[in-house]
Protein backbone atom coordinates (compact mmCIF):
# COMPACT_ATOMS: atom_id res chain seq x y z
CA UNK A 1 0.00 0.00 0.00
CA UNK A 2 1.28 3.45 -0.90
CA UNK A 3 1.99 6.12 1.66
CA UNK A 4 -1.34 7.55 2.73
CA UNK A 5 -1.82 11.25 3.41
CA UNK A 6 -3.15 12.53 6.73
CA UNK A 7 -6.41 13.39 4.96
CA UNK A 8 -6.76 9.84 3.58
CA UNK A 9 -6.05 8.29 6.99
CA UNK A 10 -8.56 10.62 8.65
CA UNK A 11 -11.20 9.75 6.03
CA UNK A 12 -10.65 5.99 6.45
CA UNK A 13 -10.98 6.30 10.25
CA UNK A 14 -14.06 8.53 9.93
CA UNK A 15 -15.82 6.11 7.57
CA UNK A 16 -14.89 3.15 9.80
CA UNK A 17 -16.33 4.80 12.90
CA UNK A 18 -19.49 5.77 11.01
CA UNK A 19 -19.99 2.22 9.77
CA UNK A 20 -19.49 0.82 13.27
CA UNK A 21 -22.01 3.29 14.72
CA UNK A 22 -24.58 2.27 12.09
CA UNK A 23 -23.93 -1.45 12.55
CA UNK A 24 -24.16 -1.28 16.34
CA UNK A 25 -27.37 0.74 16.14
CA UNK A 26 -26.64 3.55 18.56
CA UNK A 27 -30.38 4.29 18.94
CA UNK A 28 -30.89 1.28 21.18
CA UNK A 29 -28.62 2.88 23.81
CA UNK A 30 -30.53 6.18 23.84
CA UNK A 31 -33.75 7.10 25.61
CA UNK A 32 -36.86 7.50 23.44
CA UNK A 33 -36.67 11.18 22.53
CA UNK A 34 -32.96 11.01 21.63
CA UNK A 35 -33.45 7.72 19.77
CA UNK A 36 -36.10 9.36 17.59
CA UNK A 37 -33.81 12.32 16.92
CA UNK A 38 -30.95 9.94 16.12
CA UNK A 39 -33.06 7.83 13.75
CA UNK A 40 -34.50 10.91 12.04
CA UNK A 41 -31.43 13.05 11.47
CA UNK A 42 -28.12 11.39 12.41
CA UNK A 43 -27.58 9.88 8.95
CA UNK A 44 -28.70 13.11 7.27
CA UNK A 45 -25.87 14.90 9.08
CA UNK A 46 -23.13 12.26 9.06
CA UNK A 47 -23.50 11.12 5.43
CA UNK A 48 -22.74 14.58 3.94
CA UNK A 49 -19.99 14.99 6.56
CA UNK A 50 -18.31 11.76 5.42
CA UNK A 51 -19.10 12.40 1.75
CA UNK A 52 -17.22 15.71 1.97
CA UNK A 53 -14.04 13.94 3.07
CA UNK A 54 -14.47 11.16 0.50
CA UNK A 55 -14.77 13.80 -2.21
CA UNK A 56 -11.69 15.57 -0.82
CA UNK A 57 -9.52 12.47 -1.36
CA UNK A 58 -11.04 11.41 -4.71
CA UNK A 59 -8.26 12.21 -7.16
CA UNK A 60 -10.20 11.48 -10.37
CA UNK A 61 -13.21 13.67 -9.55
CA UNK A 62 -13.33 16.57 -11.99
CA UNK A 63 -14.14 19.42 -9.61
CA UNK A 64 -11.84 22.18 -8.34
CA UNK A 65 -9.76 21.05 -5.35
CA UNK A 66 -11.13 23.66 -2.94
CA UNK A 67 -13.28 23.45 0.16
CA UNK A 68 -16.08 25.52 -1.35
CA UNK A 69 -16.19 23.24 -4.41
CA UNK A 70 -16.41 20.18 -2.14
CA UNK A 71 -19.13 21.87 -0.09
CA UNK A 72 -21.20 22.74 -3.16
CA UNK A 73 -20.73 19.32 -4.76
CA UNK A 74 -21.76 17.44 -1.62
CA UNK A 75 -24.62 19.74 -0.61
CA UNK A 76 -26.12 19.89 -4.11
CA UNK A 77 -25.82 16.09 -4.45
CA UNK A 78 -27.68 15.60 -1.17
CA UNK A 79 -30.39 18.13 -2.11
CA UNK A 80 -30.84 16.36 -5.46
CA UNK A 81 -31.24 13.05 -3.62
CA UNK A 82 -33.86 14.62 -1.33
CA UNK A 83 -35.63 16.09 -4.36
CA UNK A 84 -35.70 12.60 -5.86
CA UNK A 85 -37.43 11.40 -2.68
CA UNK A 86 -40.06 14.11 -3.18
CA UNK A 87 -40.80 12.60 -6.59
CA UNK A 88 -40.92 9.05 -5.19
CA UNK A 89 -37.37 7.90 -5.99
CA UNK A 90 -35.79 6.04 -3.04
CA UNK A 91 -32.39 7.76 -3.11
CA UNK A 92 -30.65 7.71 0.30
CA UNK A 93 -34.08 7.24 1.85
CA UNK A 94 -37.76 7.12 1.01
CA UNK A 95 -39.41 10.03 2.76
CA UNK A 96 -39.06 13.65 1.70
CA UNK A 97 -38.55 16.09 4.58
CA UNK A 98 -37.55 19.75 4.31
CA UNK A 99 -35.66 19.41 7.59
CA UNK A 100 -33.33 16.89 5.92
CA UNK A 101 -31.99 19.72 3.75
CA UNK A 102 -31.05 21.62 6.91
CA UNK A 103 -29.36 18.49 8.22
CA UNK A 104 -27.40 18.17 4.96
CA UNK A 105 -26.36 21.79 5.29
CA UNK A 106 -25.22 21.33 8.89
CA UNK A 107 -23.34 18.12 8.04
CA UNK A 108 -21.51 19.69 5.12
CA UNK A 109 -20.76 22.93 7.00
CA UNK A 110 -19.48 20.89 9.96
CA UNK A 111 -17.16 19.03 7.60
CA UNK A 112 -15.61 22.30 6.42
CA UNK A 113 -15.13 23.43 10.02
CA UNK A 114 -13.48 20.12 10.97
CA UNK A 115 -11.39 20.27 7.80
CA UNK A 116 -10.11 23.73 8.74
CA UNK A 117 -9.47 22.74 12.37
CA UNK A 118 -7.56 19.57 11.48
CA UNK A 119 -5.84 20.47 8.21
CA UNK A 120 -5.42 24.24 8.55
CA UNK A 121 -7.29 27.27 7.27
CA UNK A 122 -4.73 28.37 4.68
CA UNK A 123 -5.43 25.33 2.58
CA UNK A 124 -7.75 26.72 -0.12
CA UNK A 125 -6.45 24.38 -2.81
CA UNK A 126 -6.36 20.96 -1.22
CA UNK A 127 -3.70 18.49 -2.29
Amino acid sequence: MKNLTRRQIFTIILISITVIIHLVGLARFLNDKYAILYRSYFSDIIIPFCFYFIVSIAKKLKIPRTRIAYFLFVFISCVLAETGQYFGLPILGRTFDYLDIGAYLSGTASAIIVDILIFGKDQTAIE
